[in-house]
């Protein structure tokens, strides 16, 4: 005979996953801090070695030099590999009072109190209660998964930027 969890081990569940959940999204914020640091690296090397490329002053000669079209497509490249860390670290949150489990549902109330009064009934159903909070670590656990989809396109995008970046020094 199958046993049901109590509502209690239900609650501890979920309690568990949304502590789980909200680690991995700081674990894809704190990478994506990283690899904006390694990236502005890569964008100080590249400026320097553009500098080199233009001393003799701006003209039509720069742009028959192969370096300036590496260095133009890892640019590129790198910037597109930024906007995909942007979208990481952009916060995604629900503005929805019904999402009250979550710092943006608790911030749609108008004020503090009316989130008072709304828990107050939250808390007569129980059965309701633990269903709201698997509804909102599945909303946290999509947050996370974009999180880490765009981490790891904008490292694939970044991967090829620095490639394209170093090439040139590396052949030289």
């Amino acid at each position: 005979m199958m046993s049901r969890f109590e509502p209690n081990e239900q609650y501890d569940y979920y309690k568990h996953q949304s502590v789980y959940i909200s680690d991995y999204i700081k674990v894809a914020d704190n990478k994506t801090g990283l690899t904006l640091g390694v990236t502005g690296v890569f964008f100080a090397f590249m400026v320097n070695e553009m500098k080199d490329l233009w001393k003799g002053g701006f003209n039509e000669s720069v742009y028959k030099d192969w370096l300036f079209y590496v260095f133009s497509a890892a640019l590129i490249i790198l910037l597109i590999g930024i906007f995909f860390l942007a979208k990481v670290i952009w916060p995604n949150y629900p503005t929805s009072t019904a999402d009250y489990h979550s710092w943006g549902g608790i911030g749609s109330f108008p004020r503090s109190s009316a989130y008072a009064v709304f828990l107050r009934g939250a808390f007569n159903d129980k059965e309701e209660f633990l269903k709201e909070m698997a509804e909102q670590n599945h909303s946290l656990a999509s947050v996370c998964l974009k999180k880490f989809k765009r981490l790891k396109l904008s490292y694939r995008f970044l991967a090829v930027g620095a490639v394209l970046v170093m090439f040139p020094w590396f052949a030289s």
